[in-house]
């Protein structure tokens, strides 16, 4: 009976802490979101900051958008391409279709239409329509892959392929 009443204890004060440090780690996102909103830009990429390190994708890209506008963070590519990325890797459609748009720029990389044609088709896949007409545009750029999608998406209908 004391065993079980410690187990219940014990699951009881895990899940306390996991509420309390979640509310805490979108508390904090939530505040920079309302610097953003209100453009105290710096405060913003103050907060979010230590949550991009963390690991947190909405930080990751955020701070990455700040980079690349030079918001609140001296513009700098290569560290818009580094938050973008990082964010996009752990599957973050929104800034999947910005590192493609890095990529077909050349922005802080080295201009790679077949990486920029991956994360576009990774965007897509995620919902991101204005991905797919990015795929046709690299296309028209002679890209393999982009030409194979606007072929098929072609065949299936689809009036802007067409």
């Amino acid at each position: 009976m004391i065993y079980k009443k410690h187990n219940i204890l014990f699951v009881f004060s895990f899940l306390l802490i996991f509420n309390v440090v979640c509310k805490m780690f979108f508390n904090d996102f939530q505040n920079g979101w309302d610097a953003y909103v209100n453009k105290e830009y710096k405060k913003a990429a103050d907060i979010w900051f230590p949550l991009a390190v963390q690991g947190d994708s909405k930080a990751q890209f955020f701070l990455g958008f700040m980079y690349d506008l030079g918001l609140g963070a001296p513009e700098d590519d290569g560290e818009a391409v580094k938050w973008y990325q990082r964010a996009a890797e752990q599957g973050d459609p929104r800034a999947q279709l910005f590192t493609g748009f890095i990529y077909e720029l050349g922005r802080g990389v080295v201009k790679d239409n077949q990486e920029a044609f991956k994360w576009y088709q990774l965007a897509a896949k995620g919902g991101y329509l204005q991905a797919r007409t990015k795929i046709y545009d690299l296309a028209v750029k002679n890209t393999p892959q982009a030409l194979q999608v606007l072929m098929e998406d072609s065949v299936n209908g689809i009036a802007e392929a067409q």
